[in-house]
């Protein structure tokens, strides 16, 4: 479960956020207990945490209701509300994951378009240009493809 929440905050798909979320409560015996909601909710809050964690991330930083007031998912009573509840926390922590990781990479690209102007009329690699933000070369071609829909070489 750990994993696949990864991914999903990582990709943030919503149709995949939602059959994930969809799939937690498809064992019948309990489906409908309080104490099975409350379980897969608090299950869920520990992997985001652990995930959070791992990304150094502080939980409270993203969506501090959400994580502090654990109240709210034990007055979840229905299935329907507590997966409402889970696909917006779910989303809820992709968004602001893929916001930051795009801040962050909007200024890796201008450190390399500022790098490659100022030394346009030179041969360079995409070693030495990815070197000017310490990133790998193919990592660094990634993003940069990825947000302007370039590669280093065709920009």
């Amino acid at each position: 479960m750990q994993n696949d929440l990864k991914y999903l905050i990582m990709t943030g798909d919503k149709r995949q956020i939602n059959h994930f979320v969809e799939n937690l409560f498809e064992y019948e015996p309990f489906a409908n207990k309080d104490y099975f909601i409350q379980y897969i909710c608090l299950s869920i809050i520990y992997y985001l945490q652990i995930n959070l964690l791992e990304l150094n991330e502080k939980p409270g930083n993203i969506t501090e209701e959400l994580f502090i007031t654990s109240d709210k998912f034990y007055k979840l009573k229905t299935v329907e509300g507590a997966k409402n509840w889970l696909k917006n926390l779910i989303w809820s922590v992709s968004s602001y994951l893929n916001s930051k990781d795009k801040q962050r990479n909007k200024k890796v690209i201008e450190v390399l378009k500022t790098f490659m102007h100022e030394h346009y009329n030179e041969d360079l690699s995409v070693s030495e240009i990815a070197e000017k933000a310490y990133l790998s070369p193919c990592y660094a071609n990634y993003i940069f493809k990825k947000e302007t829909g370039f590669t280093l070489m065709e920009y």
